[in-house]
């Protein structure tokens, strides 16, 4: 212990750097070594304070940013701005297992991690990355004229909701699981990462019917202080309550009372104790494609944190009060995260600026055309009707139905394109008396759905190059990749089984011979 006279304060008028300062000058510091290192347990707990997700991210980055080091002479511990900015030049011109170099938020999260790591180690404030910075600003401009740009998930709407459910058989536990997992994203507006971590400890209903849904801890509470969601029970069939209810009954049936919520579950209906996050972005994909609602109207995909968004956007379209969006959400009063975040729409034209501005003095004008005209387009009003009644009264037959029920109980079958999963319409197509008019109906089944992807696009026709029959409507992509990949598996299921002879339609796209496009 220091004596009474041991210790001299430094004035409090003084900074910190000049009260440190004065500190040295005097001669009174009392520092050994140690003082300025960290024991091994010390360094256990702090690395116990990062999230085990986090961790794995730093270990990655670590690994790439030493190995490069080494093989370049370099020091990793402590790194200088000069070496960050190097590695992170090399980062960016690395291709990737997916044949492209790294996205900017990739590069974003190897520049916290090298900093965090580094402030783990004593070394807070290093390296500086104002060097590595500029060339990430270097690096998105080369993204940007790519047209790889940062896509969020794209949202489900309610009407969506029912559809991805109705297709989820309440009869398994892989279908309960299925249900409550989409309903616990859509209304308590949980992250993937917040769904895995849940326990059946953490899931209450009180007197009132309402389920308490205990978080632990989040991506916005590292502290784990913990915080509670509310979700009230519905009258109708998307009810959470209602799915978590049939979920804790078929767990108990099987002798599950402890131990998280969502479980995975294999084609033997063996039941594995968690499940990752991985897992449940999976699901979330392949329930959405099968409804046919896997992309929106920009291109973007449905993904595990898309349930977040979507809950979050129907409640504003809803008329929600901001404040209770932000308590329900978790975010603080000042955030502007949902908003920005989170407020999404499907439709490029929704709330268009230009969508009602008029560019003509009168209407079109009927009364002046040929009586054949007016004939002519009454006609094709009556055949897009007839086109589009058949296309939407739809069911699933035992094809579509079989594949449905083999994904719902996790069997491991080939990947199908998404067409296999439609429900196909209860009549045969309308035998209307006009060029292309079978293509169209097909088109009008699709509904601007990718036939492989389930990527709701503008669709290009493809066709059979030895028989020259329509086969379907593609994306550019998967219509690129159809030709380039020819031993593809989801390729060869398409190619056997393509909309057109889901539909029974044959309509010859272009004469095998003379290579002429026979549709206008």
């Amino acid at each position: 212990m220091f004596g009474q006279n041991d210790l001299s304060l430094p004035p409090v008028t003084a900074t910190p750097a000049e009260a440190a300062e004065a500190y040295r000058r005097d001669g009174q510091s009392k520092w050994t070594d140690a003082d300025h290192h960290l024991t091994e347990a010390t360094k256990t707990e702090l690395i116990k304070s990062v999230p085990k997700n986090t961790q794995r991210a730093y270990r990655n980055w670590w690994t790439l940013a030493d190995d490069w080091c080494r093989a370049n002479e370099r020091t990793t511990l402590p790194m200088t701005p000069q070496t960050l900015a190097e590695w992170t030049r090399t980062l960016s011109q690395t291709t990737t297992r997916t044949g492209q170099t790294y996205a900017l938020n990739s590069l974003e999260q190897a520049l916290y991690s090298i900093r965090a790591l580094h402030t783990l180690a004593g070394y807070e404030g290093h390296p500086d990355t104002k060097l590595a910075r500029k060339l990430l600003i270097a690096h998105s401009r080369r993204l940007a004229d790519e047209g790889r740009t940062i896509r969020r998930s794209a949202i489900v709407t309610p009407d969506q909701v029912h559809d991805i459910l109705s297709l989820v058989p309440s009869g398994t536990l892989t279908g309960l699981r299925d249900r409550f997992m989409c309903l616990l994203g859509f209304f308590g507006w949980l992250r993937s990462a917040e769904m895995a971590a849940l326990n059946i400890a953490d899931l209450g209903i009180d007197e009132a019917g309402v389920l308490h849904v205990n978080i632990r801890v989040s991506k916005t509470d590292p502290n784990a202080k913990g915080d509670t969601v509310y979700l009230k029970p519905r009258s109708d069939d998307i009810c959470p309550v209602a799915a978590w209810t049939a979920l804790r009954a078929a767990y108990a049936e099987h002798g599950i009372l402890t131990g998280r919520v969502l479980r995975s579950i294999d084609q033997w209906g063996h039941i594995r104790p968690q499940i990752t996050t991985k897992s449940i972005n999976e699901i979330t994909q392949r329930l959405t494609a099968a409804a046919g609602c896997a992309f929106d109207g920009f291109g973007r995909k449905v993904t595990s944190h898309g349930w977040r968004a979507s809950g979050y956007t129907a409640s504003r379209r809803a008329g929600a009060p901001q404040e209770s969006t932000r308590r329900h959400g978790r975010w603080g009063p000042k955030s502007r995260t949902p908003d920005e975040c989170y407020d999404r729409i499907q439709d490029p034209m929704t709330g268009h600026p230009m969508a009602d501005v008029k560019l003509t003095k009168n209407p079109l004008d009927l009364t002046d055309m040929p009586e054949a005209t007016r004939a002519a387009l009454a006609r094709m009003d009556e055949e897009e009707q007839r086109i589009t009644t058949w296309a939407t009264t739809t069911h699933h037959n035992d094809r579509s139905k079989a594949l449905l029920d083999a994904h719902h109980r996790g069997e491991e079958i080939p990947p199908h394109p998404a067409c296999h999963y439609w429900p196909v319409p209860t009549e045969p197509a309308p035998d209307i008396p006009n060029a292309w008019s079978a293509t169209l109906s097909m088109l009008a089944w699709q509904q601007d759905r990718c036939a492989v992807c389930s990527r709701r696009t503008q669709l290009l026709i493809d066709h059979d190059h030895h028989t020259g029959l329509v086969r379907g409507g593609l994306c550019s992509g998967c219509r690129t990749k159809e030709g380039l990949w020819p031993n593809d598996r989801v390729f060869q299921l398409y190619r056997d089984l393509p909309p057109a002879k889901i539909l029974g339609i044959q309509e010859v796209h272009e004469n095998p011979s003379t290579r002429e496009s026979t549709l206008p």
